[in-house]
């Protein structure tokens, strides 16, 4: 995003970068941006992991926090938060990076798709994932797809969320997903399923991965694995099953 914003001439070193971020997306731009000679501005909640905020801020990021109603992710926090980033990027010298809109998000994950599909020399049935923007699913399966490689794609959300599987909408706490109503670079025809992982499940498998595979990842990790189980149960002998979790 911001190597193609700085190559266009958008943005220029010791410019203020702006975006609204749970944390994930927020500590790579605070981080790029170090590295870039670019400030950082993220307009954050406290309905996401402090952590996240401590590490946006130990890259050297502005965060403002914008208050939940009982530490909830609705779609009028996510709302809230944008539109705060949009007014701070029309000061001068300010870039909105709209991590929900640039295509140059999509194109980032392609080489993420290349190497799990190098990697595994092709041989995977099944990508699963949650969903927050869309482009970290589309994108990598882009990158699948230019090496020949064409896996049956299942999106995931919080039970507590279901949107996309019943058209109801709720407060639910699973970091990075069902954000807003409509995913900007989802393609829903490109699915094979939708799927309900409970964030309660999703929550205990994190401690799982941690306590037992030393791998520590957040909620969204824990319903994509929570989701990947289940499928490999499904698919039975003879299938390789494989799991891209955000």
């Amino acid at each position: 995003m911001l190597s193609a914003a700085l190559a266009r001439g958008d943005v220029k070193p010791s410019d203020t970068v702006v975006e609204f971020s749970g944390g994930s997306t927020g500590t790579a731009l605070a981080f790029v941006c170090g590295m870039l000679g670019l400030k950082f501005i993220a307009v954050f909640s406290d309905a996401f992991s402090h952590s996240k905020q401590q590490a946006m801020e130990a890259f050297g990021a502005r965060v403002l926090v914008e208050k939940s109603v009982d530490g909830n992710i609705t779609h009028e926090l996510a709302e809230r938060m944008k539109q705060r980033a949009l007014a701070l990027a029309l000061q001068p010298s300010h870039y909105f990076a709209d991590r929900f809109g640039s295509p140059d998000v999509r194109r980032g994950y392609m080489p993420m798709g290349q190497e799990i599909t190098r990697s595994l020399e092709g041989d995977f049935d099944v990508l699963c994932a949650a969903v927050g923007t869309g482009a970290a699913m589309m994108g990598t399966l882009d990158g699948m797809h230019e090496l020949g490689a064409k896996p049956k794609v299942i999106s995931l959300e919080p039970s507590q969320s279901p949107l996309f599987t019943t058209g109801m909408s709720g407060g639910h706490r699973v970091e990075g997903i069902a954000v807003f109503p409509e995913p900007p670079f989802l393609d829903r025809s490109v699915l094979s399923d939708v799927r309900t992982v409970d964030q309660n499940k999703g929550v205990e498998m994190c401690r799982r991965l941690a306590r037992e595979e030393g791998i520590f990842g957040g909620g969204s990790t824990g319903l994509s694995v929570c989701a990947a189980i289940d499928l490999a149960v499904e698919l039975g002998s003879g299938k390789t099953r494989r799991d891209f979790c955000l």
